[in-house]
C-alpha cells in the first residue's frame, strides 16, 4: 500500500500529534509506502520521506507514487490546506481517512464553541462527512466524540520497553512530561487536589513538571503554586528530550497527568514503557487499560477525587510500586508495541480501501 499522512508537524516534541504522527509512519513502513506531506514550513526530523506543503501544493505535483496514493490519512481536523487537499482526493478519487486525535470529542468541540461551530457549519462537517473512515485512538475517544459511522480504533504504539530495575520505598518524585496547557491538561486540578492532600507531602514527595512555555504557561503555574502555597512540592522546568527524558523517567517513581480530555497520551504510554505506575484522571481515556494490568492508579476528572486519590498513592509500599510497574510493561507488550498496533491498523486500511475501490 502507498499511504500519505497530511499533518502540521513542527519540531515541538511535546505536541502530541508530532509524536504519534512519526510513530505511525515508522510502523506502518514495514512493507508499505509511507510518506508525510507537511504543513510545517520546515522538515520534520527523523521522517524518511517527507514532502512540505509549501513546495508542492497539490496532491497530483507530489513525486509518484505518492501522487496517486492508496489513502490519504489526515491528522486532526481544523487545517484550512486540508480542505483544498480534500476537494482533490475527490476529484481524483482517492479515499480519505481522518484521525482527529481528541478533536471531535464533546469536550473539544466545547472549547471555542462559537468559533467551532461556525467553522464546521460552513467548512469542516463535509470535510469529515466525505472521510472514508475517522480513526479514533482509544474506545473513551470514539464513545464520546461524533460521528460514530466508519469509526474504527487504531492506537498510537511505544518501540520497546525498559523495565525499571530500582525501586524506593516510598513514592518520593512524581513527574509529568508534556504539553503545559493548563485546561486541557487538568494542570489546574492537579494543583488544587495537591493543596488539599499538601499533608501528605510531608514526607518530602515533589512533583516535577516538564513542558514548553507556550502563551506564558510557565509564569501562569508558577503563579499559581505560589498563591496556593505549593513551592516545595511542584515545580516547573523547560521541556526535556532524548536522553534527559530517558533520565527523568527511569529516576522518577510515579508519572501523573490529569487531562479533561485525551486521545490517546504518547506521554503516559511511553512512562508505562519505562514501567513506571501512572496517576491518571478518566479524562486520559485509559482507564480500561489501567484496571486490566494494575499499571497505576485512576480516578474522576474532579480535584477531590484526585486528592483522595494521592493521599492514598503517596502511602503506597515499595511492593506496590513493583507490581504495578511489571503491570505497566506488561501492559504496552500485550496492547501497545508498535509492530501488533500497526498491523491491525494496516488491515482496517486494507479493509477501507477494498470497499472504495468496491
Amino acid at each position: 500500500m502507498v499511504l500519505l499522512h497530511v499533518a502540521m508537524i513542527d519540531e515541538n516534541p511535546f505536541a502530541g500529534v508530532n509524536v504519534a504522527v512519526k510513530a505511525f509512519l515508522r510502523s506502518q513502513s514495514a512493507g508499505n509506502r509511507c510518506a508525510l506531506w507537511n504543513l510545517a514550513p520546515t522538515h520534520a526530523q527523523g521522517v524518511e520521506t517527507e514532502f512540505l506543503y509549501d513546495r508542492f501544493n497539490d496532491l497530483t505535483k507530489l513525486p509518484a507514487p505518492f501522487d496517486r496514493p492508496d489513502l490519504v490519512i489526515f491528522h486532526e481536523i481544523y487545517r484550512p490546506a486540508f480542505l483544498q487537499i480534500c476537494r482533490r482526493t475527490r476529484q481524483e478519487k482517492i479515499p480519505y481517512i481522518i484521525i482527529p486525535h481528541g478533536g471531535l470529542t464533546g469536550r473539544a468541540q466545547s472549547v471555542k464553541r462559537v468559533k467551532k461551530w461556525v467553522a464546521n457549519h460552513l467548512l469542516f462537517n463535509r470535510f469529515v462527512r466525505g472521510a472514508e473512515g475517522i480513526q479514533y485512538l482509544s474506545e473513551r475517544e470514539r464513545q464520546e466524540s461524533r460521528p460514530k459511522e466508519k469509526a474504527f480504533l487504531g492506537t498510537n504504539g511505544i518501540d520497546a520497553v525498559h523495565p525499571k530495575e530500582r525501586w524506593n520505598d516510598r513514592i518520593s518524585r512524581i513527574v509529568y512530561i508534556g504539553r503545559l496547557d493548563i485546561y486541557i491538561k487538568g494542570i489546574d486540578l492537579l494543583l488544587q487536589a495537591i493543596r488539599t492532600a499538601k499533608a501528605s507531602f510531608a514526607g518530602g514527595c515533589r512533583v516535577s513538571l516538564y513542558g514548553p512555555d507556550e502563551d506564558g504557561a510557565h509564569e501562569a503555574i508558577r503563579q499559581m503554586i505560589r498563591e496556593m502555597d505549593l513551592d516545595e512540592i511542584v515545580a516547573v522546568y523547560p521541556p526535556v528530550s532524548g536522553t534527559e527524558k530517558e533520565r527523568i523517567l527511569t529516576e522518577a517513581d510515579c508519572f501523573i497527568q490529569t487531562s479533561r480530555s485525551e486521545g490517546m497520551s504518547m506521554g503516559i504510554l511511553e512512562a508505562l514503557s519505562y514501567g513506571l505506575p501512572c496517576i491518571l484522571t478518566e479524562g486520559t481515556s485509559m482507564k480500561e487499560n489501567l484496571d486490566d494490568y494494575d499499571a497505576g492508579w485512576i480516578c474522576k476528572t474532579d480535584p477531590t477525587a484526585l486528592s483522595a486519590l494521592l493521599t492514598e498513592v503517596l502511602s503506597a509500599s515499595g511492593d506496590i510500586l513493583r507490581e504495578k510497574s511489571a503491570g505497566a510493561i506488561r501492559l504496552i507488550q500485550d496492547r501497545f508495541l508498535t509492530g501488533q498496533v500497526a498491523r491491525a491498523t494496516i488491515d482496517q486500511y486494507q479493509s477501507i480501501i477494498l470497499a472504495y475501490g468496491g
